[in-house]
């Protein structure tokens, strides 16, 4: 399937992609919601029209999409009162049938083509899947976009403050570079939106004095899915908590009330279950990630 949103290097974008994307922005967006009433058929047992959907183009394996990626809005509304906006993982067009429902085609290409329409312009992307393995980076550069890449494993980002450092300090970096300007960040996970959700809250709340549910709120109500992981909320909460103690000067040992003497030690209370984040099953990296292509 052809990608009307693709640039041509030599001019920007090519005749056919203006005209195409004119034409067909709109009908892209409404398909949102026939996106949805598609995949409702699908998982009701109906026939799929679209075969072969997830099915890779002319790579001999069949493909297969992310678990569950399907099931989520390819990119959010920008997150009110910040340069973020969360989309989903686009995927490299060998996961894409010829015959693929064009309202699921999302890669690097399309989403340009999105921010585009919209007359945005992305100015870096952080990617946080913990693999490589779903697109080419080096596609970036070919927008004039910045890549960063965390390797963020599922189920952990909110026992990491490592990570959560870097993150921020990626997007200090950018907006401390960009201040004459209004380009966006982009941030992305599996399905954009657990650990997605996750870094961008905790960037508000530690950088620009955000409540946790104030910041849970909006990045909901912008990414058009609520964060499933109640774990992480708990940790958004508890990352403002501390942050509130620490301009206070007080420690978190000030604030303790005992209420039960007799209760166990907190090494003695079983960690909670640990539940199956967007790609708990990526596999760590095998390579370091490929160099910025040189010009």
């Amino acid at each position: 399937m052809s990608n009307p949103y693709k640039l041509d290097r030599r001019s920007g974008a090519s005749d056919d992609s203006k005209s195409e994307s004119r034409h067909d922005s709109e009908d892209r967006r409404q398909g949102y919601t026939d996106r949805r009433h598609h995949r409702d058929r699908r998982s009701n047992g109906e026939a799929d029209e679209h075969k072969g959907t997830y099915r890779g183009r002319g790579n001999g394996q069949g493909r297969r999409y992310p678990d569950r990626w399907a099931n989520y809005d390819p990119i959010g509304k920008e997150m009110t009162g910040t340069r973020f906006v969360a989309f989903k993982c686009p995927l490299d067009e060998s996961y894409f049938h010829k015959d693929v429902h064009p309202d699921e085609f999302f890669d690097i290409h399309t989403l340009v083509g999105y921010a585009r329409d919209a007359q945005r312009r992305l100015g870096m992307v952080i990617d946080l899947t913990n693999t490589t393995k779903y697109y080419d980076s080096r596609i970036w550069y070919d927008y004039d976009v910045e890549y960063k890449k965390l390797f963020c494993p599922g189920h952990e980002v909110n026992g990491r403050d490592d990570l959560v450092e870097k993150f921020n300090s990626y997007v200090d970096e950018f907006i401390e570079k960009n201040k004459d300007n209004d380009k966006l960040i982009g941030v992305h996970c599996t399905h954009g939106l657990n650990r997605t959700g996750y870094m961008m809250c905790r960037y508000v709340i530690d950088r620009m004095n955000w409540t946790a549910d104030e910041a849970i709120k909006v990045f909901e109500e912008c990414r058009g899915h609520g964060i499933e992981r109640d774990q992480y909320k708990k940790t958004l909460r508890e990352a403002q908590r501390r942050r509130d103690q620490a301009r206070n000067g007080k420690s978190e040992e000030d604030t303790k009330v005992v209420t039960d003497s007799t209760a166990p030690p907190s090494d003695a209370v079983p960690p909670p279950p640990r539940f199956d984040d967007d790609d708990a099953s990526e596999a760590p990296p095998a390579s370091s990630l490929p160099p910025p292509p040189t010009f």
